[in-house]
């Protein structure tokens, strides 16, 4: 017969491997609750954590875990039903198995918040645990007992079945362990902000239940899987600022129901940018910059009619397929930055009426300045430095009257400023420099009371310094030279503080 379980010392991170102190004489309630308990864990948590525990000489997470719930833990388990096959039962002991392993794994004693882990606590009351009737009551809190109430309760869901584990910035350590997807329940996951290191599971993309995933400003390396494209129910996902490399697998198309998708600062994903992404009808946030993605960016993003952000600064990326999507009118934030083989220009944009933010220099992109982007009244920064556009800033730009940073240096502007640009009251920085802007200052730039930052240097800009500069009471900075200026310093420049 196998050896009884032998209560051990607490496990630590650096242990691998040790002799079992002496057994304790115990009586056969322990050992009928031990056979039960790794009963219940070969059926429900992956073969290498159950590995982890079966074998009670090894120190390991797990056994440390299971060895709390058996001889220390206060929780008043019924074992009869768990034998029983219990399912309530058996949801109290994996919950607070897991959780327990959770424990040992991410070293919760240095964590900034552990109220009630590893304690006789109903495991919804661990701290960053939330279960299904918390979670109701809180979505029904925020929105008056809404359509989140009810869709937070879809399914046949115990009230105590956990639902959300939220434990960012919290200095988390250790890895990612498989038996988490032993929470069949488990709908939000957030984790961002912490030290946990090592690949992603593959037992993680078998959490169907899943709508959140935040692991993001982690150190966790390798690929990610093809298989999360089982992942359907997935509404957010964030491996942002991370160590993850490999290419982007096209199975993510399949997550029908993603609304938002970061992958950004993580310099080692590499490859080309998946068409399939334009399947992801529900997409609303979609940022990738700052990785290795290269080639051609998909027309098939035309199809996310309900993109709102689309970021993909810093990235290899060629081409002028970024214009499928002038006819995603909810685009609030467009960022093109830095990818140095992007072609194309601002042709046909006019249809993006709600967008707040324009990002596009230090690419090829170039040609005239469109008249339709008058009418763009939400934009508040427009960034495009470095690039190759030409011509007049249009008389019709006056329109853009919430504009607060605004930067065409480096281009191949000419004319003179609209009288218009007055219009801009909430600037707070302008750059324009090395253009061929030409002509006079018009006396309605003294309608900028808030700016900061005037930069016209290296222009061919003419004639006298408006008295109305005399309104730049914030600023801090502005450069004329080497243009055509003439007569005095107004005296007005004098209210500069």
């Amino acid at each position: 017969p196998e050896a009884p379980r032998a209560r051990r010392e607490e496990y630590h991170p650096a242990d691998t491997g040790a002799t079992r102190p002496p057994a304790p004489t115990d009586d056969d309630v322990v050992l009928s609750n031990e056979d039960i308990a790794l009963g219940i864990l070969q059926s429900s948590v992956p073969t290498e954590s159950y590995l982890a525990v079966a074998d009670a000489n090894l120190r390991t997470p797990q056994n440390d875990a299971l060895d709390w719930l058996l001889y220390d833990d206060t929780f008043d388990y019924d074992w009869e039903s768990m034998k029983a096959g219990g399912a309530v039962a058996t949801m109290d002991f994996l919950q607070r198995y897991v959780a327990a392993t959770l424990y040992a794994v991410w070293g919760a004693e240095d964590w900034k918040r552990n109220e009630n882990w590893r304690s006789g606590a109903d495991v919804c009351e661990w701290h960053g645990i939330m279960c299904a009737r918390q979670f109701a009551e809180e979505e029904a809190a925020n929105d008056g007992g809404g359509r989140r109430a009810a869709r937070s309760l879809e399914g046949d869901v115990h009230d105590r079945a956990i639902v959300r584990i939220h434990l960012k910035e919290n200095n988390l350590r250790g890895w990612l362990p498989p038996d988490l997807s032993a929470l069949s329940n488990l709908q939000h996951v957030e984790l961002h902000r912490n030290k946990m290191v090592g690949e992603i599971p593959p037992s993680l993309y078998d959490m169907v239940s899943l709508k959140t995933l935040f692991l993001d400003d982690n150190k966790l390396q390798g690929p990610i899987d093809g298989r999360i494209g089982n992942l359907m129910n997935l509404e957010k996902l964030a491996l942002s600022e991370n160590e993850i490399s490999g290419e982007i697998p096209t199975e993510v198309g399949k997550l029908e129901k993603l609304t938002m998708f970061w992958i950004y600062n993580n310099e080692d994903m590499v490859g080309p940018f998946p068409s399939e992404i334009g399947n992801m009808a529900s997409l609303k946030s979609l940022a990738l910059f700052n990785t290795g993605l290269v080639g051609p960016i998909p027309t098939e993003l035309g199809n996310l009619q309900n993109l709102e952000l689309f970021k993909i600064e810093n990235c290899n990326l060629s081409g002028d397929g970024y214009k499928s999507l002038y006819n995603v009118p909810t685009l609030k934030v467009l960022g093109l930055r830095g990818n140095k083989y992007l072609t194309g220009g601002l042709e046909g944009i006019g249809n993006l009426k709600n967008l707040q933010e324009l990002y596009t220099g230090e690419t090829k992109m170039g040609g005239p300045l469109p008249e339709e982007m008058g009418d763009f009244g939400e934009l508040y920064v427009f960034k495009s430095e470095e690039t190759q556009f030409t011509g007049a800033i249009p008389e019709s730009w006056g329109g853009m009257t919430k504009m607060r940073v605004f930067d065409l240096s480096e281009n191949d502007l000419s004319g003179p400023l609209p009288e218009s640009i007055g219009n801009w009251v909430e600037l707070e920085e302008l750059h324009l420099n090395e253009n061929g802007l030409t002509g006079a200052l018009p006396e309605s730039i003294g309608n900028w009371a808030n700016v900061e930052e005037v930069h016209l240097n290296e222009n061919a800009l003419s004639g006298p310094l408006p008295e109305s500069i005399g309104n730049w009471k914030n600023v801090e900075e502005v450069k004329m030279h080497s243009n055509g200026l003439s007569g005095p310093l107004p005296i007005s420049i004098g209210n500069w503080a």
